[in-house]
């Protein structure tokens, strides 16, 4: 499988046709902006989004894909966070997997550094592939 997008935002919407609107895009940091009074006042919660893109190899990587799971590692602290089927078989014309998802209250527990991972199942609940951000991102404070 080839990535082709690992964006990491702030929203994803769904459009009109299936088309995918993505707000508030972050590169390799996400910064909480705080007056001095709150520093170092933790969790804090965001909204953030995952939007990841990928093609198929051939058909036989379709075909054996029947799930995902999306992990994360926190400070070397990892967890699953989200799970579920695709239905890859019903889309015949499809040649690679867009995959969205949202948290609406995605809540970080001090600064650090997060990597996010996303693994494509079989139907026996094995690994297939995985489509891991490129970037880790740096969670931190910023002073206003």
């Amino acid at each position: 499988m080839k990535l082709i997008n690992f964006i990491i935002c702030d929203d994803i919407r769904l459009e009109v046709g299936g088309k995918h609107t993505i707000v508030g895009l972050y590169d390799d940091a996400i910064n909480f902006n705080v007056p001095i009074a709150e520093k170092g006042k933790w969790p804090k919660g965001m909204k953030l989004g995952i939007f990841v893109r990928a093609r198929f190899e051939d058909d036989k990587e379709k075909e054996a894909i029947d799930s995902f799971r999306l992990d994360v590692s926190f400070n070397d602290k990892k967890k699953t966070i989200a799970g579920g089927k695709l239905n890859l078989q019903e889309q015949k014309e499809a040649k690679g997997v867009n995959l969205a998802a949202v948290f609406e209250q995605f809540a970080f527990e001090c600064a650090g550094l997060l990597k996010i991972k996303i693994i494509l199942l079989d139907n026996k609940n094995e690994e297939v592939t995985a489509l891991e951000c490129p970037d880790t991102i740096a969670i931190s404070e910023i002073l206003v």
